[in-house]
């Protein structure tokens, strides 16, 4: 019984995925037509393409939070690597739909294959579809390590620019916590 409801669980979360850039999709089809139909009613220029996109996957973002019960940030997050999974990750994607990865483990690896390009991003994802033998069972630390080994062993010479574009993600986090503590988590 835990099984089949963990391999529904996860076909479900592959649906959520695919559920959510649809979302997007039409969002962004939306904007579009409201900002023709604006310039055009004004006589106006229409604005950019990538300036609508950015409108209307904020908004996606805010619906997404809404829906789901999530932050807007996780929410924001759960859209770029859902969009990551269907692009450059469809083994992985595979491998959630069919129960052979949790959803944990899917969207770790989204994330961590967000500093690499689509390219490099794709090798990694045949790659890992080659050793989820291996990686059965193992927690999203260890996908994660997987993703930077392989990146490593694919595109020696990328790590300066993996580096570059892991800077982008630096922060450092207070969470208030109760009875005068609170949690304090860096990503340098």
């Amino acid at each position: 019984l835990l099984e089949n409801l963990r391999t529904c669980c996860a076909a479900l979360d592959s649906l959520e995925a695919h559920a959510v850039i649809a979302l997007r999709d039409a969002t962004r089809r939306d904007r579009h037509a409201a900002a023709r139909d604006r310039a055009a009613h004004e006589r106006a220029a229409e604005p950019s393409r990538s300036r609508t996109d950015e409108e209307a996957d904020s908004a996606t973002t805010a619906d997404i939070s809404l829906i789901t019960r999530r932050s807007p940030h996780l929410a924001g997050r759960t859209l770029a690597s859902a969009q990551r999974l269907i692009d450059v990750l469809p083994r992985m994607m595979e491998a959630l739909r069919t129960g052979r990865i949790s959803s944990d483990v899917a969207y770790a690896v989204a994330g961590a294959v967000s500093v690499l390009d689509p390219d490099l991003a794709r090798a990694v994802d045949h790659e890992l579809d080659t050793r989820l033998p291996e990686l059965d069972g193992a927690g999203t630390r260890r996908w994660r390590d997987a993703v930077a080994s392989l990146a490593g062993e694919l595109d020696p010479e990328g790590a300066t620019l993996r580096h570059r574009r892991a800077l982008r993600e630096r922060h450092v986090t207070l969470i208030p916590g109760q009875n005068g503590m609170a949690t304090v988590s860096a990503r340098l």
